[in-house]
């Protein structure tokens, strides 16, 4: 995950990596960077209520992805739900080629949610 934003026109970007006081409000959400796949995240609350107004107005979120250190100005659309359950719309889809770090991240937001996802039962024996 080396790219942050992306331009979409002359003056638009879809996201913009800032540094803002803020701290974490919420539970563990699924936020997407096109290009990308969704992945787990944390929405931040601004610190500073003129930074929470300007987002607000503007429909975008303060996200950090599980795993970095980065903020990112985002945009509501590009934010949803993360339940954490098997068939939440925003796993990654089986045979996929997809990064380890997304699985450790929705281990993360698992548990974060106290949620635990046994292992498929092994098998039954071959019968004679």
């Amino acid at each position: 995950r080396s790219a942050h934003c992306h331009l979409l026109g002359d003056d638009e970007i879809e996201c913009t990596a800032i540094l803002v006081p803020s701290v974490p409000d919420g539970p563990v959400c699924w936020a997407r960077i096109k290009g990308y796949p969704w992945w787990p995240a944390r929405r931040h609350r601004a610190a500073r209520e003129d930074h929470a107004a300007s987002l607000k107005k503007d429909g975008r979120a303060l996200i950090v992805f599980i795993g970095e250190a980065v903020q990112y100005f985002m945009p509501e659309a590009q934010v949803d739900k993360f339940t954490g359950l098997e068939d939440d719309p925003r796993l990654p889809k089986e045979g996929k080629k997809i990064d380890k770090a997304i699985y450790e991240a929705i281990e993360f937001g698992r548990k974060e949610l106290g949620i635990t996802i046994a292992p498929p039962p092994p098998p039954p024996p071959d019968a004679p």
